[in-house]
């Protein structure tokens, strides 16, 4: 009857030890599904989260729009040529300001996708960016303590590799 008991003795250690390796298999691999989920949770980028360049951009071209409505209220158009002029200059765009009906006020003429991003921005009341190619741009709504509501369009002319 020994060898009986000792059978028993086998098969139960068997068993548990089968249930262990069977435990053990399924807690690691939940625990792997888990800092898997945690991992990319953790690592994700939210939609509503701005880019970092987001503010630098925001900040500048708002600057640039409140000094262009300000440079036209006080000086008209000659001041206002004479800023387009030196942003130009100085930060390599083509800079155009237009009115709440959509007129571009310095008398540059505007290409049409600059035209239908000041109009895009005026109705949406928010700043627009566009990042890509073929002409990166931002515009900017802005109203000056007159109240007088202006659009600051700014197209970014991409250099060409030695120029």
């Amino acid at each position: 009857m020994r060898i009986a008991d000792e059978r028993d003795v086998n098969a139960m250690l068997m068993r548990g030890l089968f249930l262990k390796i069977f435990l053990w298999f399924w807690l690691s691999l939940t625990l792997v599904v888990v800092a898997l989920v945690v991992g990319v949770l953790a690592t994700r980028s939210d939609e509503n989260i701005a880019p970092p360049w987001h503010d630098l951009i925001n900040s500048a071209v708002r600057t640039h729009a409140l000094n262009a409505a300000a440079s036209f209220e006080q000086g008209g158009r000659p001041a206002l040529d004479a800023f387009l002029a030196e942003v130009g200059r100085t930060e390599r765009v083509e800079a155009h300001l237009f009115d709440e009906r959509g007129s571009e006020l310095s008398g540059i003429r505007a290409a049409d996708d600059i035209k239908e991003m000041a109009s895009r921005t005026a109705s949406s009341r928010e700043a627009e960016y566009r990042i890509h190619a073929p002409l990166p741009m931002a515009a900017e709504r802005v109203v000056t303590p007159r109240g007088t509501t202006y659009v600051f369009v700014t197209p970014r002319r991409t250099r060409r590799h030695g120029s």
